[in-house]
């Protein structure tokens, strides 16, 4: 998983987007955020393509000779305001993005079928 999660992380990275969140298997990242930027959807969709791209790379590389399945992804993008903001407290803090943008961009990843275009 770590290799997958430098994928994605120097992925959104290239396009100047902040991962803000490690999800277990997946990652949140935010285009316009905390520093804005003019072309964020832009960026978002041109992020994501590029790790499409680099997942199908990686899959084909991990799976010869080793009958490891395809590695299959989903990603959900959603424009619009988000309030962004640090939540906690002197023993923990957290950088967060909340609200219905975010909640439909990850409702938007489920209805999606693994690996199919964004």
């Amino acid at each position: 998983m770590d290799e997958v999660y430098e994928i994605l992380i120097h992925k959104v990275h290239d396009y100047e987007g902040t991962v803000n969140e490690l999800t277990g298997d997946g990652i949140m990242a935010l285009f316009g955020a905390p520093i804005a930027l003019e072309d964020a959807p832009q960026r978002a969709i041109r992020s994501a393509l590029a790790i499409h791209q680099e997942i199908g790379k990686f899959s084909d590389r991990i799976k010869k000779g080793n009958g490891i399945p395809t590695l299959r992804m989903r990603i959900g993008i959603h424009t619009g305001p988000v309030v962004v903001g640090t939540l906690g407290n002197d023993l923990r803090v957290e950088f967060k993005a909340v609200g219905d943008t975010v909640n439909l961009a990850s409702e938007r990843k489920d209805w999606l079928n693994q690996g199919q275009p964004v």
